[in-house]
């Protein structure tokens, strides 16, 4: 037992060094490795001799130290975690709420736990340091619907700010959004909005 289980531990390690530092990584990677229960017990032998260290249920990361100004582990960004949680539970997650407000330049504030709409189980994942991503499970496949990214962000937007509650600084940063979207991107994928943001959109495209 003993020996299989040093030899899993050797072949884990090594498909971790080939991942490279700052490498998310979940059991089911190292299938390969050992059967489920000897991988779990080497990743949790790993992570307490500090060779990992776990983000989450189920989720590892080989981590990249700042070695330039010695402020140590450089941890992964919510996005890079959220990439890897599709992957691994092939599943669909968009980001909303005041994270898009952020990412498209609508608010400064930077949130510490991300909401992302889901198609699979709702569910909160704590990854320490006060991060975290919460999983909120929609039944609206127009959702997850648009060919456009930001089409799809545009409103999503919409919808956290709220119907009558646009600024003119909002109006004018959706305008430079709305002017980098093609015809064609924004005929195919404007119909899927609630009729509220469709309008709203419109006139703002139109100006």
């Amino acid at each position: 037992m003993g020996k299989q289980l040093k030899s899993t531990h050797q072949l884990i390690k090594e498909a971790v060094i080939d991942s490279g530092e700052g490498s998310i990584l979940y059991p089911n990677q190292f299938a390969p490795c050992g059967d489920s229960t000897a991988i779990r017990q080497v990743l949790s032998r790993m992570t307490k001799e500090g060779y990992l260290v776990r983000l989450a249920h189920g989720l590892y990361y080989y981590p990249k130290v700042d070695t330039k100004w010695g402020t140590g582990i450089i941890y992964p960004s919510i996005e890079e975690v959220a990439r890897i949680i599709e992957e691994r539970d092939k599943i669909t997650l968009i980001p909303s709420g005041t994270y898009v407000l952020n990412k498209l330049g609508l608010s400064t504030q930077i949130p510490m736990n991300v909401v992302y709409i889901t198609n699979g189980s709702p569910r909160t994942i704590k990854l320490g340091k006060g991060r975290g991503i919460q999983l909120k499970r929609s039944n609206d496949m127009n959702n997850f619907a648009y060919t456009s990214e930001l089409v799809r962000m545009l409103v999503f937007a919409l919808r956290e700010i709220g119907q009558g509650n646009l600024t003119e600084v909002h109006k004018s940063i959706l305008k430079k959004h709305l002017r980098s979207i093609s015809e064609e991107e924004y005929k195919r994928d404007i119909h899927l909005a609630p009729q509220w943001i469709q309008d709203e959109l419109n006139r703002l495209r139109e100006q």
